[in-house]
């Protein structure tokens, strides 16, 4: 439940977890960068070491609902007449027929040859997953048999859907540039969705994304653990991803661009709301998005926070660390700490806001 946990663990001393930053303001304080002068121990080389909690851990989660809280599009739903049902009402009947062709066939193009495993590591989960995926599949199409029309087939957009889907969608990134076969009202027919869903005009793709993401999941789970957010990662976090190469992470590094005054840039964020970033402004292609679609997000839904409180005209001062976790609503705070026996950590004029 804590990144603390890890002191139970022989050998992890608070020195490593922590580094030098003893009273955890994530700030370099004198004490901090004296060596033996006065604890802790540091190496007085002008920078601050923060230790392992810099790069680890226990709270990594993304609502996997839309932004206003309705439920995503499930793409891998087994009740195919449902799944275009839905594409239809949102995205048009050509998405619709793309996708639900996508899930029958399979897509027409196959990804390069690759030298890494990174692809049979993503769908590692889904594999474990085979039988019971098998087993739903053999319940849809004995319910889709009792449905049948007259001639036998249930059908939507000209396409017979009776079959099921046979192709379980591991990432959206594989609808995107992508093509599928299906006959359509008897006829054989190469389907993709047109202009839209393609990745030759990046200003396109600004405005597609958001939208794309922000209505689809390939997940039936509520929230999503784990994933790495790209625009906040540490180099040597990016650095042991499967599938990333030191000219790809020094260029999202660059990317993470901040303002004059050191604070994220609105435009940055703006533009960068999505991981598929990546691809609109052509740090990788749809190959590689897809095989670190998996291990990257633009967002997340826990927040760590320290909380102060104090009277401006002076006397005590509390200090507390929260974890808030938005998957659910209303917010829930999932892990507390008291941190008064570190100090107050900031001077009071660093906790006062700013007036002008």
């Amino acid at each position: 439940e804590s990144i603390d946990e890890l002191l139970l663990v022989q050998g992890v001393t608070p020195a490593l977890l922590y580094g030098e930053d003893a009273n955890r303001n994530g700030l370099l304080d004198p004490n901090e960068n004296d060596g033996d002068q006065s604890p802790p121990l540091d190496n007085a080389d002008g920078v601050l070491d923060h230790g392992w909690v810099a790069f680890l851990t226990a709270h990594s989660r993304e609502a996997n609902r839309r932004a206003d809280g309705r439920k995503k599009i499930y793409i891998n739903n087994n009740l195919l007449t449902d799944l275009f049902d839905e594409l239809e009402e949102e995205f048009g009947i050509e998405a619709a027929k793309f996708v639900v062709a996508y899930r029958i066939n399979g897509p027409v193009d196959q990804p390069p040859p690759t030298t890494t495993e990174t692809s049979d590591k993503a769908s590692e989960e889904a594999a474990k997953k085979k039988d019971a995926e098998e087993a739903i599949k053999k319940l849809v199409e004995s319910i889709t048999k009792n449905v049948l029309t007259k001639s036998g087939t249930v059908t939507r957009g000209g396409i017979d859907l009776s079959g099921g889907g046979k192709t379980t969608i591991k990432t959206i990134w594989e609808l995107i540039d992508s093509r599928a076969a299906a006959r359509v009202d008897g006829i054989d027919t190469i389907l993709n969705n047109g202009e839209e869903w393609t990745a030759e005009d990046p200003s396109a793709m600004q405005t597609l994304l958001p939208k794309l993401m922000d209505a689809l999941t390939t997940s039936e789970e509520d929230y999503i653990d784990g994933r790495i957010n790209l625009n906040q990662a540490r180099p040597e976090i990016l650095k042991g991803l499967p599938g990333m190469d030191e000219e790809l992470w020094n260029k999202i590094i660059l990317a993470q661009k901040v303002d004059a005054s050191g604070q994220p840039d609105p435009d940055t964020i703006q533009r960068h709301n999505t991981a598929g970033w990546l691809l609109a402004e052509g740090l990788v292609d749809k190959w590689k998005m897809r095989e670190l679609d998996p291990y990257l997000t633009a967002r997340g839904s826990v927040f760590r926070a320290q909380v102060f409180g104090f009277f401006d005209g002076g006397g005590p001062v509390t200090r507390l660390e929260v974890m808030v976790d938005s998957t659910k609503n209303p917010p829930r705070v999932t892990f507390q700490r008291d941190l008064n026996n570190l100090g107050h950590g900031y001077a009071r004029g660093q906790l006062l806001p700013v007036t002008k």
